[in-house]
């Protein structure tokens, strides 16, 4: 009787030592599978991360091409209005010059 306890002992032992290696076995597949599925995570994070970033730049950009664009009709209406002008104020320089110069040989 002694020696059947002892193998059925012997055989619990054993049967211990399987089910640890399983265990464990089973926590290593466990863990790399949570590590593959973090790194997938944070894989998709990043590429949303670019994602939004390239938004976030395209927007800034049409943002900052619309100003320019309205500085420079802004500066285009002021550019000829002052031409405008100063082609004004040159035809009254020069009538000015030519009434003197009349005046002063119209009088000789």
């Amino acid at each position: 009787m002694n020696e059947n306890l002892i193998l059925s002992i012997n055989k619990a032992e054993q049967e211990v030592e399987k089910l640890k290696k399983e265990a464990s076995e089973k926590s290593r597949e466990m863990i790399q599978e949570a590590n593959k599925e973090a790194f997938k995570i944070y894989e998709e994070s990043i590429q949303e991360a670019d994602k939004e970033a390239k938004k976030i730049i395209d927007n800034a950009s049409k943002k900052a091409y619309t100003k320019v664009e309205n500085i420079k009709h802004k500066s285009n209406k002021e550019s000829t209005k002052l031409m405008i002008e100063g082609r004004k104020k040159s035809k009254k320089a020069v009538d000015k010059i030519i009434e003197r110069i009349v005046a002063i040989h119209g009088n000789s």
